[in-house]
């Protein structure tokens, strides 16, 4: 019966995703496009995608703050990275606008990659090394004096188990070089919920815990920057 009941509400939860994506991205997107210079509004109806997709899948998202933070600010966010579902979770966040990175492969996807060009910094992970980097410090002034935080998973690819996979150091170059504080959020159990290179979505509840901002007073090298990053994520991973 349990599997009967799963293969239902995977049937039902990727008829949502499907059906929201056809109308928020392909009837209403195009819309509002030529009206959002700034990408604020393009960003919000990704946040409400998003939050019909939390919802409708039943996923509890329980955020645990270590410390009071603003999130009218502009941070160079960096989380762990363990499933598809991490962006799902982080949408609960009230961030004033984030614009995520994303890798070229995301925008092959029907009418969501299309969307996804439009408003994330999309990066292509084979192109020759620092072209990534460049291609998000080029904005970085733009979004900064728009209110934007920018929103990257250093791993680069969804890891498994307590430890992060190498850092990619882009994060932390952005930070140090833009005078932006880098809010480290650790992510516990998306991989349950959606299991990398699984298709098959399961109820369950997602734990965020949002660490103090580093504030980058002080700090002049990036290397410090991510070891700091690394061992705040690692220790809670590990509790």
């Amino acid at each position: 019966m349990k599997k009967i009941l799963l293969a239902i509400y995977r049937v039902y939860i990727y008829t949502v995703i499907v059906v929201s994506t056809i109308i928020l991205f392909g009837l209403i997107f195009p819309i509002i496009l030529p009206f959002d210079k700034s990408g604020k509004i393009s960003l919000r109806l990704g946040i409400i995608w998003l939050s019909i997709i939390r919802k409708a899948s039943f996923l509890r998202v329980k955020v645990r703050y270590e410390y009071p933070v603003d999130f009218s600010r502009s941070y160079v966010v960096v989380t762990n990275h363990r499933s598809h579902y991490d962006v799902v979770a982080l949408s609960t966040l009230p961030f004033r606008a984030v614009k995520p990175v994303a890798k070229k492969e995301l925008t092959k996807t029907p009418l969501f990659g299309w969307y996804l060009k439009k408003v994330s910094i999309v990066i292509d992970r084979n192109a020759p090394r620092g072209v990534a980097y460049e291609k998000i410090k080029a904005q970085m002034d733009r979004l900064k004096k728009d209110g934007f935080s920018v929103l990257i998973f250093p791993e680069g690819t969804r890891g498994r188990g307590s430890e992060l996979l190498p850092l990619k150091t882009g994060a932390f170059r952005l930070a140090l070089e833009h005078g932006l504080p880098l809010l480290p959020i650790t992510i516990k159990g998306t991989e349950k919920i959606l299991p990398r290179g699984s298709l098959a979505i399961t109820p369950g509840t997602v734990e965020l815990v949002i660490h103090k901002p580093i504030e980058i007073e002080g700090i002049t090298d990036y290397k410090e920057l991510a070891r700091m990053f690394k061992e705040i994520v690692e220790t809670e991973l590990k509790k």
